[in-house]
């Protein structure tokens, strides 16, 4: 079988690349051949880019129009998504309604204010049911950016893990 072909340009750029039809099955295709545009580790969906680092990644299919991009490694067994949504909120009040969203779920974080390439963020890390979860929040341009990376805790290391999740999370570029 092969990918569906979805649609998953962002509004404030809709022109990505078209999708291949190679190398897929039922729920997944190799990172390297899909709407978001990928150029050797580095994703691009519409003005928002991040660096995969080494692996196998595989697109999944994203469970709703707002989740722009699903990918995942299995061999680190890490999950990376692209959360997109217009929104008219400040950035505090957007990093409120992420963090009460996941808090709903049941997921306490620890959380900070960071800045990356000049955007302010705010980078929560948490563990719901043996579940690492980190998320990056921001405002910018009349969207709301969220990007979620996380695994089950039962691998072996969950320093790398992390390490691995900050390091894709802290290259994010909006333009």
């Amino acid at each position: 079988s092969s990918c569906s072909k979805t649609n998953n340009s962002l509004p404030i750029e809709p022109t990505a690349p078209s999708v291949s039809n190679t190398s897929c099955d039922e729920t997944s295709c190799p990172a390297p051949i899909y709407d978001a545009g990928v150029t050797e580790n580095s994703i691009t969906q519409g003005s928002f880019k991040y660096t995969l680092h080494k692996g196998n990644w595989s697109r999944l299919t994203p469970p709703s129009d707002d989740v722009k991009v699903m990918l995942r490694e299995p061999t680190q067994d890490i999950n990376v998504a692209l959360i997109l949504s217009q929104t008219e909120n400040s950035f505090d009040e957007y990093a409120v309604s992420v963090l009460r969203s996941f808090r709903e779920s049941n997921v306490n974080f620890s959380t900070e204010s960071i800045t990356i390439n000049d955007n302010p963020f705010i980078r929560a890390t948490g563990l719901q049911d043996g579940i690492l979860v980190m998320v990056w929040a921001t405002v910018k341009n009349g969207y709301g950016y969220t990007f979620v990376c996380g695994n089950e805790i039962s691998v072996p290391d969950i320093t790398t893990t992390r390490d691995t999740c900050v390091k894709i999370g802290d290259s994010i570029t909006i333009d």
